[in-house]
């Protein structure tokens, strides 16, 4: 096998030296063609569903569930608040027609708590005042009273009608603000909602996608952003939240921190490569190698997959940071052979020789680690795989044929061939021979001390976590999380008929974790014929638009007997410190007769003062709820499109949403609340259940990523190598360099999550890499005694690893916190790789013959 690499080799070196412009000018026209491709039709997916494969059933289910509601999976939520309900819902009105108005980038829009629609089926589901023993009719009969002539004694007398059935409590309390002069008028705001979603009012929005941008919802958020500034400049704001703006967010900063990471990791890598090479020519040569591979495999990944995700968009920073390491090895040996006295051609020929079959090793070794990733039913590292592990041959390509092309057409001459001095990292290899003992000792100490670290390390499975927390989205939608009220983090049902709805609410309500099930039931008052007969009556009852003016003697006696009846009421109460409404109203009533009993005129204006407090805004509010009153009975097929086209899918499946009762960023909870509902309905799909089995998914595909990696590297090494002893030598170095890892990550407080979890798997390719020049350079330099040196080896190691530390390490400096934390992992994991590298794997190639030798 080693020969027929060495045969490729040699007909790579034959067409490089032949047709040198040839095969430049080739690589350049065709990495312009996939520059083009990328740029024009690459998309960026950072929907955490979509990174799971579809060959697991609770994937299926979502997948399913999107297919029948796709309007409700990936929607803006606008958060409105600030004032009391009625001026929220005036503000949400207005912005619901706004929305409206731009059809082009918003294709439904709908309020979640407010609108006509929902207020006539609340009106319709909780009678008017509440509680009490006063049924429908008798309330018809005391309105009609009042509005036959709406004046204060006919309004008194209403009241006293109420309070005789114990209904009224809360419009007593704002009777009392108002005599009290706390408030001018009756607000009835006692009938708003008094929860904490009723306190802010919520609109989703589906956008329309681009999906041929890189980031498909911008111009919605942009559009969203437009309108706020709108609604700001007149003091009304609101907050723009939920899963587009989530991953709208993700995108941006995933984007911008990849496209920022691979500037820098260019510039930086370019500055080590100053550093090791201290040649223009041969910097220019391997940045021009690098950029002609990564836009090979950018062309392969937009052919290929069309998109990437957000850890697959990191590639471009794996390729900067392993595709230098063979121009380094590279560059190195062949300035070594010119220093050597051999010539331009000779030298590239013998690098290349005596390189090539590691290069093709390494390439094969580590694109097996990354092709591990590809059978795993982890879709974000199964693309990330693909990608990676082609590029690996693509990277093996550009550097046979295109880089001997480039050193060829520009050579190196005169002192740009001078030697490097020895530095730190021959220092490090030649002492591991000069100590092998110590070195293993050590090694043996870390390992073992690491153990116990390894087992206590953690998986994040809260993709929350993954987010920048900066953002507006991000902190409003934390704030959603807190209430079971308006979590988004619900569960979602499909049931084919209604008498199905019924049976699955009955089972649910049995749950401890369930809070409560809605669905298209919820949104039909049940009434009996005599209560819908009594709304129709309502409906159609003539109420004037302002009060009567009775005589003020008249006026003032019924004010007088109001405040008897009061007194009557609240004789032989106890005077405890519980509130007391009835109490509060009758020392109320007798402050302001009190204050306005002192003269005629003082009279006239207190009773003109309760006219326009009390009478006014009744009549007032009679007309708002008449007006809420349908012409139909409500029933299943009267209601409003938008109410229907959110919980009857276009197949006629019905959507039931099961709220938690506990907090769900508690993620033990919710486990507990998914496990629970699936228990009596496995069907059961959405986040809870989503997130809950994907971090599983997720734990088992890096596992058997890592397995499968170690199990593929080590078979091709004694493929290759035909040696066991020599295969282990190689990944001995990895085993301690992955033990030490994670013990690190334990001690700094950092777990695997979604995006960092490949890390295992991709160090064993690039550690493979290292161990396999080390050895390789070993072999060939062994003299009669058996005693071997790294010469260039050590350096072009110790280079190629920091060029790839200086490329993982930009992507720590990302905004978005699971690049970040992938960067940070990988920075140290190579680090610590690179260590046990040039340490431990000499050492174990070390003998006593060596020993001897004075090595």
């Amino acid at each position: 096998m080693m020969s027929k690499f060495q045969k490729f080799v040699d007909f790579a070196l034959r067409v490089s030296f032949r047709a040198p412009w040839a095969v430049v000018l080739s690589c350049f026209l065709l990495s312009a063609v996939c520059i083009w491709l990328a740029v024009t039709r690459l998309g960026l997916n950072t929907d955490l569903a979509d990174m799971i494969s579809d060959r697991l059933d609770f994937h299926k289910r979502w997948v399913e569930y999107k297919a029948e509601f796709p309007h409700l999976t990936e929607t803006f939520v606008l958060v409105i608040e600030g004032g009391n309900f009625r001026e929220l819902n005036q503000r949400a009105s207005e912005l619901f027609d706004t929305l409206n108005e731009n059809p082009d980038v918003f294709q439904n829009v709908s309020r979640l708590n407010g609108g006509p629609h929902l207020a006539s089926l609340g009106l319709l589901s909780e009678p008017l005042f509440g509680g009490g023993e006063m049924n429908p009719l008798s309330l018809q009969q005391t309105v009609h009273q009042f509005t036959q002539r709406p004046s204060l004694p006919r309004f008194f007398m209403g009241v006293s009608q109420l309070q005789e059935v114990g209904a009224l409590s809360p419009l007593e309390r704002e009777m009392a603000d108002v005599m009290f002069l706390n408030q001018h008028e009756l607000k009835f705001d006692f009938l708003l909602p008094a929860s904490d979603s009723g306190l802010r009012q919520f609109i989703e929005v589906s956008p329309v996608l681009d999906y041929g941008a890189l980031l498909p919802s911008e111009p919605a958020m942009l559009r969203l952003r437009e309108i706020r500034e709108e609604f700001q400049s007149r003091g009304e704001g609101f907050q723009i939240t939920g899963l587009a703006a989530l991953s709208f967010e993700e995108m941006r900063t995933v984007s911008e921190g990849a496209l920022l990471a691979g500037i820098l990791s260019l510039i930086l890598v370019s500055l080590v490569l100053f550093w090791a090479f201290r040649s223009g020519r041969l910097i220019f040569s391997t940045i021009l190698n690098l950029l002609v591979g990564l836009s090979l495999t950018a062309g392969f990944a937009t052919l290929s997959i069309g998109h990437l995700n957000m850890i697959s968009v990191a590639f471009a920073v794996l390729f900067i940071g392993l595709g230098v390491d063979y121009s380094i090895h590279l560059a190195l040996r062949y300035r070594e052979a010119l220093i050597s006295g051999l010539s331009g051609e000779e030298a590239i020929r013998l690098s290349f020789r005596e390189l090539g079959v590691s290069l093709i090793l390494c390439s094969i070794t580590t694109a097996a680690a990354f092709f591990a990733f590809v059978p795993t039913a982890y879709q974000g590292v199964s693309e990330l795989g693909l990608i990676a592990g082609v590029g690996m041959f693509i990277n093996l390509f550009v550097h046979l044929f295109f880089f001997p092309s480039m050193l060829s057409l520009f050579p190196l001459t005169g002192d740009l061939a001078k030697e490097l001095p020895a530095k730190f990292e021959s220092w490090i290899s030649d002492t591991s021979f000069r100590f092998p003992g110590r070195i293993k000792l050590g090694a043996l100490v870390i390992l073992i001390a690491s153990l116990p670290l390894t087992l206590q390390i953690d998986f994040d499975r809260n993709p929350l976590n993954l987010q920048n927390p900066d953002t507006e989205a991000y902190q409003s939608y934390l704030r959603l999380m807190e209430s079971s009220e308006t979590s988004p983090w619900t569960i979602k049902l499909l049931k084919p008929s209604v008498g199905e709805i019924q049976r699955t609410k009955e089972r649910l309500a049995q749950l401890s974790s369930v809070d409560r099930a809605l669905s298209i039931l919820d949104f039909v008052p049940s009434l009996s014929d005599s209560e819908w007969e009594v709304f129709g009556s309502f409906r159609d009852m003539a109420i004037p638009n302002q009060s009567v003016e009775d005589a003020q003697g008249l006026e003032w006696r019924a004010l007088l007997g109001f405040r008897s009846n009061l007194q009557e009421g609240v004789e032989g109460r106890s005077l405890d410190h519980k509130p007391d409404p009835r109490r509060d109203l009758f020392e109320a009533t007798e402050s302001f007769i009190e204050r306005s009993g002192e003269n005629d005129e003082s009279k006239r204006e207190g009773l003109s003062y309760l006219r326009r407090g009390f009478v006014d805004p009744s009549l007032s509010f009679l007309k708002e709820t008449q007006d809420l009153i349908p012409e139909e009975r409500p029933s299943l097929e009267t209601l409003a499109p938008e109410i229907k086209s959110r919980w009857i899918s276009e197949s006629g499946l019905y959507r039931v949403e099961v709220f938690p009762r506990a907090n769900m960023l508690d993620l033990r909870q919710m486990r507990f609340f998914a496990e629970e509902v699936l228990s009596v309905e496995p069907t059961a799909t959405d986040d809870p259940v989503t997130l809950s089995f994907t971090g599983d998914a997720v734990v088992q595909a890096f596992q058997q990523a890592s397995f499968l990696a170690a199990i593929l590297v080590v078979l091709l090494l004694f493929l290759m190598t035909r040696s066991i002893r020599d295969s282990f030598l190689i990944l001995i170095p990895l085993v301690v360099a992955g033990a030490a890892l994670k013990a690190l990550m334990t001690l700094i407080g950092v777990s695997f999550n979604y995006a960092n979890v490949i890390v295992l798997p991709l160090l064993i390719g690039i550690g493979v890499d290292s161990g396999v020049h080390i050895l390789q350079r070993y072999r060939k330099s062994q003299n009669a005694e058996g005693v071997g040196r790294l010469g260039s080896s050590s350096r072009a190691v110790f280079f190629s690893s920091i060029t790839t530390v200086v490329s993982f390490g930009t992507l720590s400096i990302s905004s978005h916190p699971g690049t970040a934390s992938m960067g940070l992992v990988l920075t140290l994991g190579t680090l610590i790789v690179m260590l046990c590298s040039l340490t431990l794997l000499p050492s174990l190639l070390s003998s006593k013959k060596m020993q001897k030798a004075g090595v």
